[in-house]
């Protein structure tokens, strides 16, 4: 009976052993599964710290190259590279980058994440035409103009006035194109390049390489639904009129009907790009425009067109387009090609919008 008594005893001492080391076992590889997951959770944690910083750095990098227009690629951050490119849009290659940039954690132990993308630097205008009135349709001027010359507009030393696909007729209406010297005397009327009954070589008309779609030669995009979109996007506002613009304006607006300022808009160091979508420019009183005005009719086809009325001295300097014929409201056009105010236009940083390109993102 005593024996039996002990071996049970020993019996249930060896299981109780057993059992406690299992216990003690798995008490242990859960332990280190708890740490492990922890160890994880804290990697994870400061690879995202690194990835957040990585981001923030190539933000900042973006803000400078927005900041910076078009011409001249600024000072990154030491972890932030770029690879420049280009890409063609419309007529002109503009720069296309490629960035890099580095973040760590906060304690540095999650070594380094990087991310990286492309991105286009693009402007509001990729073509600004040669020409101070360019038109595509023709010109059958009823009232008054006068439109000072590009002195290069058809190469060096060669001066370009009125560009446009169709004929130019001065017949019906008076006015002169002239130099930008004539202009500064006061001497334009008196010694003009072009006028009714003289057309020289500073209007190009009939001209077989005028572009087929004046919307893509200027904007760099589609003449269609999904083209005026992309314009939406890039415009400072979309209005109804041109009530509210001023000599402190400045950027691309979008007029929904007849533009008819209050006043002088924009400057030569901050011109305006104004797209006038089917309506009048209307400018009266020596009120004044820097940059580039649009007529844009969304059936040119259809007539009468939209028109173009500027009395008293009224004058856009910089560029005025139209894609469709002007005329035939006894409109009148005063134009002066300004270089300032247009190239302003190309490199001033309220003209450029970044565009990532869509499945260049990647982090790792």
């Amino acid at each position: 009976m005593t024996n039996t008594n002990r071996q049970q005893g020993f019996i249930a001492l060896t299981i109780t052993l057993i059992i406690l080391l299992l216990v003690i076992s798995l008490s242990i590889m859960t332990g280190k599964v708890l740490v492990g997951e922890q160890r994880i959770a804290a990697n994870e944690m400061r690879y995202r710290e690194a990835l957040a910083n990585a981001e923030a750095n190539l933000e900042t990098g973006l803000s400078l190259i927005a900041s910076a227009g078009v011409s001249a690629i600024p000072s990154l951050p030491a972890e932030v590279s770029a690879a420049q490119s280009t890409i063609p849009v419309g007529p002109r290659n503009m720069p296309m980058l490629s960035l890099r940039a580095t973040g760590n954690s906060i304690d540095g132990s999650a070594g380094q994440a990087t991310v990286r993308i492309q991105v286009v630097i693009m402007p509001t205008v990729v073509g600004a035409p040669d020409a101070p009135l360019t038109l595509a349709g023709g010109m059958a001027v009823g009232g008054n103009f006068m439109v000072v010359a590009n002195p290069n507009g058809g190469g060096p030393g060669v001066p370009l006035s009125i560009w446009t696909d169709q004929p130019v007729d001065l017949t019906n209406g008076s006015g002169t194109t002239c130099g930008q010297q004539e202009w500064a005397d006061g001497t334009c009327s008196s010694s003009p390049y072009s006028e009714p009954g003289k057309i020289e070589s500073d209007i190009l008309s009939n001209d077989p390489n005028f572009p087929d779609n004046l919307l893509q030669y200027v904007f760099g995009v589609s003449d269609d639904a999904a083209g005026m979109l992309t314009l939406e996007q890039r415009a400072k506002a979309l209005l109804t009129n041109c009530d509210t613009l001023t000599a402190a304006s400045s950027g691309f607006y979008i007029v929904d009907g007849t533009c008819s300022p209050k006043g002088t808009v924009g400057s030569r160091t901050k011109p305006v790009v104004l797209l006038i979508r089917n309506g009048d420019l209307v400018m009266n009183g020596n009120m004044q425009v820097f940059g580039i005005v649009f007529s844009y009719d969304s059936q040119p086809s259809n007539l009468p067109n939209y028109d173009l009325k500027m009395t008293g001295g009224a004058t856009v300097w910089g560029s005025l387009i139209s894609n469709h014929e002007v005329g035939n409201a006894n409109g009148t056009y005063n134009a002066v090609y300004d270089a300032e105010a247009l190239s302003n236009i190309q490199n001033n940083q309220d003209f450029v919008s970044l565009y990532k390109v869509p499945g260049s993102w990647r982090d790792w």
